[in-house]
Parts: C-alpha cells; structure tokens; sequence
C-alpha cells in the first residue's frame, strides 16, 4: 500500500454525503465466552464485549439504542439522513439465524441504513447465518468484521481465541464466495509477538480476501484476563507506544493491498479503564502525526520527528523509546535545566577574570541542544571564552540533526562541520567532538580540567552505562573543585551514584514535569540545593538508592539492569524496604 485510503473517503465516494455509526449491541454473547456467552473469553476482551459505553447489556431495547444513536448524532453533527448500522458488541451472529433475523429487521426499521457493518468471529458463520448475510449484501452495502488479531497460531492460543488461522482462511473464502466485503481486525503488541510476526501477518492478511481492515495496537484494560497475567509478570507484553505502534503499522500498511480501506488505525480506551500503554498523544494527535509519519518516513530515517510545547522540534529515538529533549519544549530544556541552574553567565565571566577559557563537558552531544545553549550564551559575552567538549556515539544524531536547522544557521554549520571533523569554532567558543563510548573518553579526559559537566544521557533504566557510579567517579575526577555537574535526572539510584561517587548532591528547580533536576558538587555547596531530608532517606534507607554498576566501564545495559537487579533483591531479602516512607510523628 502507497496511499492511505480511508472509510471515510470510500463513504464520500458512494454517497456524496458523510455518514454516522449508530452502534447496535445485539445481547448475543460469544461462543467463546464462559457464562452463557458473557464471562470470559479472549484474555484482552472486557466484559461489556466492546459495547459502546452508552449501552447496557440488561433490558436492552433495540429501538431505543437506535433512537439515541440518532439523537446523538445529532446533537454533534447536525442533523443527517442515513446512517450505518454498526453491530461492533460481542459476536453478531452469535444465535440461530430465525433469532438473527428478527433482531436485525427491528433495528432496520428504525433509520435509513445504507451501510452495515457486523462484527463477529470466524468460527460463527455457520451456511444458514451466510445465507442470511448474502441476502443482506443484496440489500445494504454490508461489510462483516472478522475478528482475526494475529495470523500465528500460537498467538491465538496464547490469548485464547479459540480457533487457529486455518479457520480464518476458511471463513474469508466462505465469504468471499458469497460477495460479501470483509473487513479484518488486527492488533498489533499481542504477547509474546515481534516485529517478524507482525509482518508475518502482514503477508498473510495480504492473500485473504479483505476490502477493508481495522488496525489498533494491544491495550491492557482493567479487569481482564491480559490485566491480570500483566500484574503477575511485567514483561508479559511490552507496550507499544505512539512511534514504536507507527513504525510497525506503516511496515504492516505497506504489506497490504493499493485500495485495502482503512476503518480504524488505532484505538483508545477510557482512561478509567486503560491500564496500558498511556500515549502522550491523543487519538487526532496521533493520526495526524501518522499520516505524516507513513508519506515521509523512510527506510533509512532513524529517528521521528515530534514538536514539542515551545514550537521548536525533537526527535524521538526508537532504540531507547525516548525523545532527545522534553516534550515541554526543546528550546527551553537546555535553558531551564542546565544553562541557568550552572549559572553559566556569571561562570565565564569568572574564568574571563582568570584569563582562561571555561571548559564545559557535555556527556549526550544527541541533537547540540545544550551545546548550542552554551554557545548561544558565550557568544553575548565577547571577554569570555568557552570550550566545550561532547561525548556522542552515534553518527546518525548529528545527520538527523542537520535536518532540523535552517541552511546557513550557526547550528546546521556547526552539525555539518563536527559531523566531517570532529571540530567546530565561532569567534570565542569551539566544540570538539568524540565519536566513541562515552565511558571510553571518560577514561582519557585529564583529572580537574572541567568547569561543567552537562549529563544528559538518556534515562538509566534504557542508558545506564552513563549513569553508573563508575562512571560518576570518572567525573569527579575530571571535575575542578569549584566546579558542577548538571543533570535533568532526579533518579534516588543517579543520585545514590552520585554519592557513593564523592559528590555532594542537590535539586535544581523542575521542568515539564514535577521532579526537580540534578547538581553535584566537591566541597562546600548552596544551601539552596540540598536535597529534602525525605529524599536523602529515599536514597540511603531504600533499594530505590541502589546505584548502577559498571566495575570495567564495558559492560551491557542489560547486564548492569540485572546486576542491580539482584542486588536489590538481595537487600529486599535482607529487610530493606523498596521505598522510603515518612513515618508519623
């Protein structure tokens, strides 16, 4: 698929005019359900089967949904003349097909439907209930939604669907057979399920006979089966967020068929109920960036583009599942967090009057955000002169970056000229860049040579080999007496590294979100930034203090998070509480 083709244009095509769902709860269960059709079924299913939230399922009256569906409908779009039938609840054709019928022709009675959409199971299609939907087709455009999910068969067992794939075949053939249009339903993030079997899928969705197809990523609701098994084991699935949802549904789209419609690309849920994943982004937020995201990305664009609150840009790293800078603002972040809490003015007016140049240490060059701050800031300050050193280890950042600066700015020159030499210089600043493992250049840097130390390393629980105590002891060495490190980091196990390091530790003001930010220092420091006395115990007297360690600067991410992990469950065991709790006075 090149072009995205949506429901809604397929509607404006056909009838020159937008129509509405009304949706329609039949009352008719699951076959796949315990308790008569409504107790447990599919380990992700609610027990209200996907009614909409308006309906109940005692004493349903059928006229009645139809006649608040309209009203509805009208209160938020005005008045309209036809509608589509939506029987989305449970499985629709989950009874004997006299009791089908009956049901269906009351509900027709009650509005101009031009289009039908029944949802229901592939193993729920027996040849009387076909013969009844045929006649249907003849008279509505009717499009039967197959709840298919996955095409891997032991997925479908996983989450307990009650059929395998072969039955989804014969279900789509059976259909098609009968010129009915299927619209399939899948769901992306389903346990125990990567990227290869997503494609899959793809593939497989890519020879049935589909007109049309329902996406949304895995969600976690309260009280289900999936809620349960995810609060006994947290890696039980991983929860797609917005970018990771969107690289995975473009590689699906594109698998797919020109012209396959699209009726939905994601979904939502209450956020009563939702449990996870918790997108920043709103259902509108995340198909406009969508859309953008499936005509502009390509295969070799590393990282996603995403505005942040202040207008100015970021990118999102998929590796880390992180952006470079706050979604509060990417032009703020370097200002609020690290240029005014080092007081980084009154800094190099201070080594001006020592006739030296300030050195500033930035550990996470990503995107030159801090680095282009500090710049921006020397260079109103002609006496002064800075020099500051980045620590970066991927390449890309730098090329990504130059995207996001105009041609001819100081920034895409700067990116440019670090990307080709490792150098940049501007009247009285320079950056020189090192293109390696942070925790190598570490090690070569001389001791006492740095006024800053600019931390922004990704967080420690996907990037801990910069936040190690390892790590910070190589900056304390490296650090001036009189100097500082910055870090937006408010993490008890950064700061816990942070100590056992040697520093004194403290908070600086908050940022697009409600924990403060990070300053160490050797010696004598502002009384201003000491930490709360209910923070140091979090730090001293919980396993949330527990450092990151990292003996020979060389080891894995993950083997540092299992290190700590076992090292917290070992003083668990020992009876030191996970978290630190004020006691009552």
């Amino acid at each position: 698929m090149k072009t995205l083709f949506h429901f809604s244009e397929y509607l404006l095509q056909k009838y020159n005019m937008p129509l509405q769902r009304i949706p329609i709860d039949l009352a008719l269960g699951c076959p796949n359900r315990t308790n008569g059709g409504f107790g447990e079924g599919c380990i992700f299913c609610t027990e209200d089967g996907a009614r909409a939230r308006h309906l109940t399922r005692t004493g349903l009256d059928l006229r009645e949904q139809v006649a608040r569906g309209r009203a509805y409908i009208a209160s938020r779009y005005g008045e309209i003349s036809s509608y589509i039938a939506y029987f989305q609840s449970f499985t629709s054709t989950n009874a004997p097909v006299e009791r089908l019928r009956e049901l269906y022709e009351t509900v027709f009675q009650e509005a101009d439907f031009k289009v039908l959409i029944i949802s229901t199971r592939p193993d729920a299609l027996p040849d009387d209930v076909l013969d009844y939907l045929e006649e249907l087709a003849e008279r509505y455009d009717l499009f039967v939604e197959l709840g298919i999910q996955s095409a891997v068969d032991r997925t479908l067992q996983e989450i307990n669907r009650g059929h395998d794939f072969a039955t989804v075949q014969d279900a789509c053939m059976r259909l098609h057979k009968r010129n009915i249009k299927i619209a399939g339903h899948f769901i992306l993030g389903l346990p125990g399920e990567k990227f290869d079997d997503w494609m899959y899928t793809a593939r497989a969705a890519a020879q049935l006979p589909l007109t049309a197809v329902k996406i949304h990523q895995l969600m976690v609701l309260k009280n289900t089966a999936l809620a349960r098994r995810c609060g006994m084991d947290r890696n039980y699935v991983k929860p797609l967020n917005e970018y990771d949802y969107a690289a995975a549904l473009k590689a699906f789209l594109d698998i797919l068929p020109e012209k396959t419609m699209l009726m939905r690309l994601t979904g939502d849920a209450p956020a009563d109920i939702l449990e996870a994943p918790r997108w920043w982004m709103k259902k509108g937020q995340f198909l406009s960036f969508f859309k953008d995201y499936f005509n502009n990305q390509t295969a070799d664009s590393a990282f996603v583009l995403t505005p942040t609150a202040d207008g100015s840009p970021t990118l999102y790293h998929p590796g880390y599942r992180q952006h470079f800078h706050s979604l509060a603002g990417a032009g703020s972040e370097a200002e609020k967090k690290f240029a005014e809490p080092s007081a980084l003015p009154e800094r190099l007016r201070s080594a001006a009057g020592q006739q030296r140049a300030l050195q500033l240490l930035d550990i996470g060059f990503g995107l030159g955000g801090n680095a282009f701050a500090a710049a921006a800031i020397a260079l109103k300050i002609p006496e002064a002169r800075l020099q500051i050193t980045s620590l970066e280890n991927d390449i890309r950042t730098l090329q990504a970056a130059q995207n996001l600066y105009a041609a001819g700015s100081m920034e895409h020159e700067a990116l440019v000229q670090l990307e080709q030499h490792g150098f940049w210089q501007k009247d009285n600043v320079s950056i020189t860049l090192l293109l390696e493992d942070g925790r190598n250049s570490i090690q070569t840097l001389p001791d006492k040579s740095f006024d800053l130390i600019w931390l922004d390393a990704f967080s420690s629980d996907v990037n801990p080999e910069l936040w190690s105590w390892q790590f910070a002891a190589g900056c304390f060495r490296i650090m001036r007496s009189e100097g500082a490190l910055l870090t937006y980091s408010s993490s008890p196990a950064v700061r816990g590294g942070l100590f056992k390091a040697g520093f004194n530790v403290g908070e600086t003001p908050s940022f697009g979100r409600k924990r403060s930010g990070t300053i160490a220092w050797i010696g004598s420091g502002n009384d201003c930034w000491c930490l709360s006395e209910k923070e140091t115990h979090i730090i001293f007297d919980s396993t949330a203090g527990v450092p990151y360690s990292d003996p020979d600067l060389n080891h894995s991410a993950d083997w540092m998070i299992e290190y700590r992990k076992r090292l917290v469950e070992k003083l668990r065991r020992q009876g030191v509480p996970k978290w630190y709790r004020c006691k009552d006075k």
